[in-house]
């Protein structure tokens, strides 16, 4: 519901504010005043292109500002463009400045223009010269006659929905799939090569330096056997070497110690130092052992340092990142391996999938061509009440490829004159017609689609007397539903109206300027006695508003 809207500096309204409330609002004023000038500003507002041309002759900048609650219903649509309502309010800003360049803005953000578009589809619809009529689109006519169908259509339309997201899911998996057949097989061959490089190898953390620590001593072998044998003379070799000096200085200090009790200490260190060096001499025959028996082990410490090397450059800086990258590659040849197994079981869920949503649009469609005429009908009922009885209304149903919202491609074709074929509606040229076509499917639709706001303009161009009865009281049925919100120039229309407001222009310094007045109980007399005799004042046509207004009322 439009609750707040403020205008300032477009056209000749300097500065004007409204705040509405629920049901019907007439809009009314002299030929001239600025009532489409003011549907134009709301038109703004909701996302509608804009001129410069509408900011006030000598004013740089313009703004319009609305203020709308909304149900629950219109919240979680708004949600699902990214927009959140503060406690079920929201509100839209539209700034223009005369270099052409204009600001939108929601709840205080800055967002696109189209974004402010869609927000304002969500808001209201909009009947007559402006852009802003979803019903022109033809997109939204399918969500007409399922609306019309009522509780069935939304079932079978929400499984189509849910089905067909699964189904295209699935179909986009299936081909991501199938476009990499070729990479994949290259990713395979790959992968498997890695792994039994790697394995093949078998490295271990930690060997490379050890390995490096070999090839060190193996290349001083040379130099190290001499060292060794020269040390091994010398704790072994000969006559005199220092394991049997050790051993003779032991046996001395024993016996010396027989005589001296203070030796004991030193003949426990003598001890100690010759088997010290008894196992420094079995270390070095070991190591002299070990250079004599493995003539080869120096080529083969070099080779597996090459092998080392061969793999930290393809796939890590240590044994232990080959390690991680081995572990990697398994578990992604895993992964393409089974995945040929995946795309059986999705093919499988795309064909069940599809076969599922076959019947259900197939039950659909069914459901919308046993309805399409009946909806039809009615609407030309509501037509002829409204003075249209040569309109003629085709619902035009064409099989489509299958989408979110079945398979029909659905459009409303209209003529408005006997012997003109239907055409679509947003050929209509005339936006009296298009605002009483509007009424007459939303009349039908009443209390079947979500409350909303409906605005419109020269819904009652070209007609007066008893249809112009039907129409006010149409309106008014209609704002049981919905708020509405309706621009005329007919008494007859603004006496069903459960407010009203009265648009009128004044001289100031040489300029004019519209005003926007709420009109109480008498205002409304004074300004539907104007709108019947052109004399807000003449007594005749007071009491003439008297009876419409009491008229009205008892319609109510």
């Amino acid at each position: 519901m439009l609750v707040e809207l403020s205008v300032q500096d477009i056209g000749i309204f300097e500065s004007a504010q409204m705040t509405f409330g629920g049901g019907l609002t007439a809009i009314t004023g002299e030929t001239g005043a600025g009532k489409s000038l003011l549907v134009g500003a709301i038109s703004l507002a909701l996302g509608d292109r804009a001129d410069a041309g509408v900011i006030r002759s000598g004013r740089t900048r313009a703004s319009v500002r609305a203020a709308f609650l909304v149900n629950e219903r219109t919240a979680a649509a708004l949600s699902e463009v990214g927009i959140e309502c503060e406690e079920g309010a929201i509100y839209v800003q539209r700034d223009l400045a005369a270099e052409g360049k204009s600001q939108c803005r929601i709840n205080g953000q800055l967002v696109p223009l189209s974004t402010l578009k869609s927000v304002g589809d969500l808001l209201a619809d909009l009947h007559g010269q402006h852009e802003h009529q979803t019903i022109l689109n033809p997109s939204t006519h399918c969500g007409l006659l399922d609306a019309y169908i009522g509780k069935e259509a939304e079932t079978l339309r929400s499984n189509v929905q849910s089905v067909f997201e699964k189904w295209t899911a699935a179909k986009s998996r299936l081909k991501e799939s199938a476009a990499g057949d070729a990479d994949r097989a290259a990713s395979i061959d790959l992968l498997k090569f890695q792994i039994q490089e790697i394995e093949a190898a078998s490295p271990r953390e930690g060997e490379y330096a050890i390995l490096e620590q070999d090839v060190k001593r193996l290349r001083s072998a040379s130099r190290l056997r001499e060292l060794l044998t020269e040390a091994n003379g010398l704790l072994i070799g000969g006559d005199l070497n220092a394991l049997s000096a050790a051993a003779s200085a032991s046996k001395l200090i024993e016996q010396a110690s027989q005589f001296d009790a203070s030796l004991k200490a030193a003949l426990e260190s003598s001890l100690e130092a010759r088997y010290a060096l008894e196992a420094a001499a079995a270390s070095l025959r070991g190591a002299l052992e070990n250079l004599d028996s493995d003539e080869h082990a120096l080529d083969r410490a070099e080779a597996r340092i090459s092998q080392l090397q061969a793999l930290r450059r393809k796939y890590g800086a240590d044994e232990q990142a080959v390690l991680r990258f081995l572990e990697t590659a398994k578990s992604k040849l895993n992964a393409l391996t089974t995945l040929e197994s995946d795309r059986e079981a999705l093919t499988a869920q795309v064909e069940k999938d599809g076969a599922e949503l076959r019947e259900l649009c197939s039950e659909l469609s069914k459901l919308r061509a046993d309805a399409k005429h009946q909806f039809a009908s009615l609407i030309l009922n509501e037509l002829r009440d409204l003075g249209m009885g040569t309109a003629h209304l085709e619902i035009s149903m064409q099989e489509k490829d299958v989408s979110a919202d079945g398979a029909d491609k659905i459009e409303l074709m209209f003529s408005a004159n006997e012997g003109e074929p239907p055409r679509p509606l947003s050929k209509i040229a005339s936006g009296g017609e298009l605002s009483r076509f509007a009424l007459a499917a939303k009349t039908v639709l009443a209390g079947k689609e979500g409350g909303g706001v409906m605005i419109f303009d020269e819904v009652d161009a070209g007609i007066g007397g008893e249809t112009a009865i039907t129409l006010g009281a149409k309106l008014a049925a209609l704002s049981r539903t919905y708020q509405v919100i309706v621009i005329t120039h007919l008494a007859q229309v603004a006496a069903f109206a459960s407010s009203q407001f009265s648009i009128r222009k004044r001289t100031e310094g040489g300029r004019t300027i519209a005003e926007i007045q709420s009109l109480d109980a008498d205002g409304r007399v004074r300004e539907i006695a104007r709108m019947l005799s052109g004399d807000m004042n003449a007594v005749n046509a007071k009491r003439t508003a008297e009876d419409l207004l009491s008229l009205a009322g008892a319609a109510h």
